[in-house]
């Protein structure tokens, strides 16, 4: 009985799916001639028709769309449809080489006829009738199923890329914030019973889209790619009209299956867009800029999840389900003296740590993310550098985001309420900002012997100054360009400035001219003062960097230019000497090339800034003579680093403008800022140029802690004094060569290595004594304190307030006092150079401001958005009543 009922239900469930032949093979006819070849029988390896079958048929019936038409009762072999293809009637040659014994003797034809690939009746998928596209071989069905793919992203406009050319609009949102798209993966075949008429008119009737022509009337159908015809006739201008019956349109679709990315603007290598390696990524990326390919197997009813790696910027990661919420860990380093300007990290072990990251915009919090992986449940927070200063000890963090019932967790732990632990924002904020206050001594080649202007085959503006001829200033020019060691003493002098050597004497000489560049001379220089803005890079580091900075007075963004607007109310010292601030022809910085841009796997800086031995640092290479002209640390770098390239490499930008960092700014051939596309990574000002020819001179104090270390990157000379004696010497006329220290490796200038908790001096120097370019980076973990050097920074008054102050709670311990931020709705976001401004109140007042706290923009909100376009990347302040935010434009 079991038996008999199982073979029913078998028969009635085949009955079920039985297929129905009553319906048509239609084709969309792209050849003059087409056959039907049951079995495809002489198909190659190529999938050619070699010969007609007396089997095949010529197709001639059409239907009313004009495709050819074909009933699937003639394919029937037996109860179920053989395997068929569609092949060309006009015959093709192929035409091949022929060689005899490696020699070419000849040429073989292959007279073939164009076939589509073998159909079956798996291809009709249930369907009674099947369409086929002849040269794609794809098949279309009124009803299908596609994927569901969904993907993150804070842009303004949403676009898939269908096969690399197709931009499709996506605004389908969910509430979770993901963008679906699905229908969009539908491509469209539409068939129109179209009608012709001959009317009068001078407008052009499509019920469809179309695309315009410069007058504004529809030349082609978008949807259909039917050209809309004009005629002219005699006395009177015809119009050939096509009207759209949609009662007789005939709509098919095919689930898409090829390559896909995303992208925010609907045309190629422009804006963002996410490809199968790389999210959020502006630029040319050749044809490898698809999501996904076909290993990834995009098929019907399959639902994918595209994002970020949130853990690794612009790498994209692919899901096959909603991927699990992201959890983050926010943190305060304690605000107390001996932490400052230190980076927190924590461990389970004692032995293993994961580094924070500094939060941009939230101002003195680091943060790390926990994503697909475990939450540690017995974390301690140490110093990175100093594992002898913790805070918050074994703490079961897993179980807090889950007591809290939260994905974002605030720990502060010299908390004023006593709370520590947060399920929110706590609105306490730290100190990610300070000021080098610095004296600017600025001069010009007419006016001292020492300064130059680079020019092809020569000096191209020191014709001598002071009464020295312009062979021998030259001479001296040209004595010391590279990087070139040795031209200051070990020691300061007594008046904290640097001495000259004998052996500098060949780049000065004499002591004379060297003094006086950083002194003030009436009739050779004219002093004034300067500020230096730092702020936390994403590494920890207190960074000035004048790559991303834009000297007042400057156009564009772009190179350290102190005394662009030095007018005679600005001179501290001695007499106003307007022939100091004539302008030179200049040039923009150029960036450092990948392989130099990746971090050093101990030091966490670019491998540039750690290229060059010195005297407190032992790794690299001897830079002396080096850094003097583009071309020659090719060939030094590829053999330090043991990499391929010699000649090749990318050292400087102007050879590899494709390799550009994210966020670096591109200009047309001048100062004007352009796409990354079009433009040029560096600009070039010959009218009126910059005011060039100055050196720099500050002077401060730090307390020496474990695992301080110091860098600077400039043009030119640079001399680095900590402790009185001279950690970084990079004298000479360069291009923007780097000078590393580790403090542990130094001694001040009693020869003695330098003790934790004791206070030293650091002395900085500089000059840019060559065009065309003027640069500054400097990077380090130690705060730079100036609240007592008032009187070795005269003529310039140091007005600064020492941070900390004593802490009534631990006797003994200086301490920053915590206040917690007004509460605040603020958010902030960045377009290009769009910045967007939301959560105001009507009439509240909103200040854009630089790293100096001048106010670049300020207004009233009229709504709760407000937007304020900058003309250069860089680093800003938003600033409104109840809150700030500091925010990157690239």
């Amino acid at each position: 009985m079991k038996r008999i009922t199982l073979m029913m239900a078998l028969a009635l469930a085949a009955f079920a799916f039985s297929m129905d032949y009553s319906g048509n093979v239609f084709l969309n006819p792209r050849v003059k001639s087409i056959y039907v070849s049951p079995g495809c029988p002489n198909r190659d390896s190529l999938g050619h028709v070699l010969k007609k079958s007396e089997n095949d048929v010529l197709l001639k019936s059409k239907d009313k769309f004009g495709w050819y038409k074909y009933a699937v009762k003639n394919l029937l072999d037996g109860d179920t449809i053989a395997p068929f293809c569609f092949y060309s009637g006009e015959q093709d040659t192929l035409v091949e080489d022929v060689y005899d014994e490696g020699e070419l003797v000849g040429y073989s034809r292959t007279y073939y006829y164009s076939a589509t690939r073998v159909f079956s009746e798996s291809d009709f998928d249930k369907q009674k009738n099947l369409y086929i596209d002849f040269w794609g071989s794809s098949t279309y069905h009124k009803k299908v199923t596609p994927p569901v793919v969904y993907f993150k992203t804070d842009w303004k406009n949403n676009y898939v890329v269908l096969d690399g050319y197709r931009f499709v609009p996506v605004t389908k949102k969910n509430s979770k914030g993901w963008y679906v798209v699905s229908n969009e993966f539908k491509s469209m075949y539409v068939r129109m019973d179209i009608k012709v008429d001959s009317v009068q008119t001078t407008e052009y009737e499509v019920v469809s889209r179309c695309k315009k022509d410069d007058d504004g009337y529809c030349i082609i159908d978008d949807e259909t790619g039917s050209t809309i015809i004009e005629r002219d006739t005699i006395g009177s201008r015809k119009v050939w009209k096509h009207v759209y019956d949609t009662l007789a349109t005939d709509t098919l679709y095919h689930a898409y299956d090829g390559l896909i990315s995303f992208t925010d603007q609907p045309e190629h290598c422009q804006g963002h867009f996410i490809y199968k390696d790389f999210y959020n990524v502006g630029g040319s990326y050749t044809s490898e800029y698809f999501c996904f390919k076909s290993e990834l197997g995009i098929k019907p009813h399959d639902t994918l999840y595209v994002f970020e790696n949130p853990k690794k910027a612009h790498e994209t990661l692919v899901r096959t389900k909603e991927p699990e919420a992201l959890k983050t860990l926010h943190v305060i380093p304690p605000q107390i003296a001996k932490w400052f300007g230190e980076t927190p990290t924590f461990s389970t072990d004692g032995k293993n740590f994961t580094d924070m990251d500094v939060e941009t915009g939230h101002c003195g919090w680091y943060s790390t993310l926990f994503f697909e992986e475990k939450i540690p449940t017995k974390a301690t927070f140490y110093n990175a550098e100093d594992h002898s200063l913790t805070f918050a000890k074994k703490v079961n963090i897993d179980s807090l985001f889950k007591k809290l019932k939260t994905n974002e967790l605030f720990y502060v732990p010299n908390d004023p309420e006593k709370v520590y632990w947060y399920a929110e924002d706590p609105n306490y904020e730290g100190i990610c900002s300070v000021h080098l206050q610095g004296i600017v001594y600025d001069t010009d080649a007419e006016l001292h012997p020492a300064f130059s202007c680079y020019a092809m085959g020569g000096e191209g503006c020191q014709v001598g100054a002071q009464g020295v001829e312009p062979i021998e200033a030259q001479a001296a020019v040209n004595a010391c360009i590279g990087v070139t060691p040795g031209i200051v003493g070990l020691i300061l002098g007594d008046d904290h400035k640097p001495v000259l050597t004998k052996a500098g004497e060949r780049c000065f000489i004499n002591s004379d001219f060297f003094n006086q560049l950083f002194n003030s001379t009436d009739g050779v220089n004219e002093t004034s003062c300067s500020t230096i803005p730092f702020t936390l890079n994403s590494l920890g580091k207190w960074e000035f960097s004048s790559d991303y900075y834009t000297s007042p007075g400057a156009p564009v963004v772009g190179g350290y230019y102190p005394a662009e607007l030095t007018e005679d109310g600005d001179i501290v010292a001695g007499t106003p000497l307007p022939e100091a601030r004539k302008k030179r022809p200049a040039e923009g910085p150029v960036f450092i090339g990948p392989v130099l841009r990746e971090l050093d796997s101990t030091e966490k800086v670019m491998k540039m800034n750690v290229l060059c031995q010195g005297i407190g640092w032992n790794k690299g290479i001897d830079c002396t003579g080096l850094f003097a002209n583009g071309d020659d640390l090719n060939m030094p770098i590829s053999s330090y680093l043991g990499i391929s390239g010699g000649s090749s490499l990318c050292v400087w930008g102007w050879s590899c403008s494709s390799d550009a960092p994210e966020g670096w700014t591109f200009f047309d051939s001048y100062e004007k800022v352009s796409t990354r596309e079009g433009g040029n990574p560096r600009w070039s000002s010959t009218t009126p140029g910059r005011n060039q020819h100055f050196c720099f001179e500050s002077h401060a104090k730090f307390t020496y802690k474990k695992g301080q270390k110091f860098g600077v990157r400039g043009d030119d000379d640079i001399w680095i004094f900590i402790g009185g004696k001279l950690a970084i010497d990079l004298g000479g006329t360069h291009m923007a060569a780097p000078g590393y220290a580790d403090l542990s490796l130094l001694t001040d200038k009693n020869d003695e290595p330098l003790v934790v908790g004791n206070t030293y001096d650091i002395d900085i120097f500089f000059c840019d004594r060559r065009t065309t370019m003027s640069n500054m980076n400097i990077f380090s973990n130690i705060y730079l304190d100036q609240s007592d050097v008032a009187e070795r920074m005269k003529p310039c008054e140091v007005e600064v307030e020492d941070v900390f102050e004593e802490d009534p709670e631990h006797l003994g311990e200086k301490a920053i006092g915590m206040t917690r931020a007004a509460k605040s709705n603020l958010r902030v976001g960045v377009q290009a150079l769009r910045i967007e401004v939301s959560g105001l109140t009507a009439n509240e007042p909103v200040a854009l401001l630089d790293l100096q706290g001048r106010v670049i923009a300020s207004r009233r909100a009229s709504s709760s958005t407000m937007q304020f376009e900058v003309r250069n990347a860089g680093r800003y302040i938003v600033k409104t009543r109840t809150g700030s935010a500091l925010i990157t434009v690239k």
